[in-house]
């Protein structure tokens, strides 16, 4: 599993630099068909070369997370939730208790979660349709996997 996170503006700045073309032609060589925005984020996936793009700001800085997609095993959406006393549930929803929503990447040895929701940084009004997006990308994702593994996922 290798996957490479870099600043985008200047991997992408760089990307056209060398290629001496101008910015529309240099962005036509990605082949991410299928792709997101959402919360200040964005996915994308190139379903021929098998790789995940993930970008979100950091700082006020593009950053960018490309997967490689080769050896995943399995992926799965996972709910975080903040502690929950007796009784809480009688007058608020479950989803007010909801910190965060990660798409999970499993590898060999090793996983990647992807944000989907964090609390801290998203609106409470946008989980039911974050949760949405996510069980999409997972389903989208769950495509590229063998036919043997999608079984035992």
């Amino acid at each position: 599993m290798r996957f490479f996170i870099v600043p985008f503006y200047t991997w992408l700045t760089d990307k056209i630099k060398n290629s001496g073309r101008k910015p529309g032609i240099a962005l036509r060589q990605f082949a991410f068909l299928t792709q997101e925005k959402f919360g200040g984020k964005l996915i994308a996936l190139d379903n021929r070369k098998n790789k995940l793009l993930f970008v979100k700001k950091l700082n006020n800085k593009p950053s960018c997370l490309v997967i490689d997609l080769a050896d995943l095993q399995n992926c799965t959406v996972n709910k975080q939730y903040a502690s929950i006393n007796a009784g809480e549930l009688k007058n608020k929803k479950l989803k007010t208790f909801l910190k965060s929503i990660f798409l999970d990447l499993h590898f060999k040895n090793s996983k990647i979660s992807i944000p989907f929701f964090d609390q801290q940084q998203d609106r409470q009004q946008d989980i039911d349709n974050l949760e949405i997006k996510a069980e999409k990308w997972r389903s989208i994702v769950l495509k590229i996997l063998p036919q043997s593994m999608r079984k035992m996922a």
